[in-house]
């Protein structure tokens, strides 16, 4: 029970990190001559991730098979891992440092980064502490 309620947290904070970064949290607007600069696609690339590691911590949920649940929170944390890293390091901003990708985008997505990752890891050893139903039967 513990598991599931844990993998529906990441699943909640996988949807928070992608609506606050298309939102509230979103990077610098549209350039006057209609072209986006580098860090509305490092906004668009947390999202699809974000989107991604929801998606597979809500299957983790509701998995029953060890292996599966194992894997659902691996990938959630590698997911969210690579997240943490988009704005800034993978997909280079904006030359100024007080710009809303530096201010808003990349500290929201690596503090609910980090929340997501701490989850899964968090879950993966409950899952991993867990014993088999087939075990206890004998």
């Amino acid at each position: 029970m513990k598991g599931k309620m844990l993998n529906l947290v990441a699943f909640v904070a996988g949807v928070l990190l992608a609506a606050g970064v298309l939102t509230v949290f979103k990077a610098c607007d549209m350039k006057d001559d209609g072209t986006w600069m580098n860090c509305h696609y490092a906004q668009m690339y947390v999202c699809y991730l974000a989107v991604a590691a929801a998606a597979v911590s809500l299957v983790g949920a509701f998995i029953t098979n060890k292996i599966i649940k194992i894997l659902a929170n691996v990938i959630t944390a590698v997911l969210a891992a690579i997240a943490f890293f988009i704005p800034g390091v993978i997909v280079h901003m904006c030359m100024m440092e007080t710009m809303r990708c530096y201010t808003m985008l990349q500290p929201f997505t690596r503090i609910l980064s980090c929340v997501i990752i701490i989850i899964s890891v968090i879950s993966l050893v409950f899952t991993l502490m867990k014993k088999d139903e087939a075990q206890n039967d004998r």
